[in-house]
């Protein structure tokens, strides 16, 4: 059911944008970083793909691991046009011992996508999302979900910002044309310091599909065409003017 609802904002948010969007890109880039550590040892990993103002896919994903722990990330997005796309987030953590461990996602540098870019025209941001946690053997895990913020990066005033665990909805905010924005979404989830739990693992999933800005102006209709019959008739209705012409002319002579 959750997967038909997010099928359904992506096909009414992409094909809104398709008829009345517009934006220009300015950069974009996607992060997967985790650390792990069991008290003994540690690990961690830390990878980013980036782009300037081209509208590619990016990728990028990594694991940190230890003896008893680990924790990955990974982060995708792709875009439909400048003023489209979808993105995709799963982060995950297990401990295979009762011996404790730490788990987190780089607070500097979280798993994240960023995009900005410039409005050509006034209207609405939409973005869909759809967000997932699951769990085994505990539900102590340090879970704040992902954020999602867009930003007026000239005023640096917050369009809209709003954190979510396990859920499906979507948030909007006015654009207005010229002005440079930045799209962000993230997780700070962590886990660290469990010491009595065995064989313990959680997965945070998001979904996210965004457009931008819409105008609400609407789209001029279809030009009308005639249909075959119509045609016919039209062109045995010229003909007749012709004849009857051609006709009077005869019997004035």
């Amino acid at each position: 059911m959750r997967i038909q609802i997010l099928k359904t904002m992506v096909t009414v948010l992409l094909t809104a944008v398709t008829m009345n969007a517009g934006a220009v890109p300015i950069s974009s880039s996607v992060n997967a970083c985790a650390n792990a550590g069991d008290g003994v040892t540690s690990d961690s990993v830390n990878v980013t793909d980036a782009q300037g103002s081209t509208t590619n896919a990016l990728a990028a994903s990594g694991t940190a691991m230890t003896a008893s722990t680990s924790a990955s990330a990974e982060s995708s997005a792709t875009f439909i046009s400048a003023a489209a796309g979808t993105v995709a987030m799963t982060h995950s953590w297990s401990e295979a011992t009762s011996t404790g461990g730490s788990m987190d996602f780089c607070l500097g540098s979280p798993p994240s996508f960023h995009y900005e870019f410039i409005a050509d025209t006034d209207g609405m941001f939409n973005l869909g999302f759809d967000i997932v946690t699951t769990t085994t053997g505990t539900t102590d895990f340090g879970f704040q979900g992902y954020s999602m913020r867009l930003t007026d990066t000239v005023t640096s005033s917050q369009i809209f910002v709003q954190s979510e665990t396990n859920a499906a909805g979507i948030v909007s905010g006015l654009l207005s044309m010229g002005g440079s924005y930045l799209l962000d979404i993230s997780t700070y989830s962590n886990v660290g310091g469990l010491l009595t739990n065995n064989d313990y693992s959680a997965i945070l999933r998001g979904s996210f599909a965004w457009s931008g800005p819409i105008s609400d102006a609407p789209a001029p209709p279809p030009a009308e065409v005639p249909e075959p019959g119509t045609l016919a008739l039209l062109g045995i209705s010229l003909a007749g003017m012709g004849f009857t012409r051609r006709r009077r002319k005869t019997n004035e002579a």
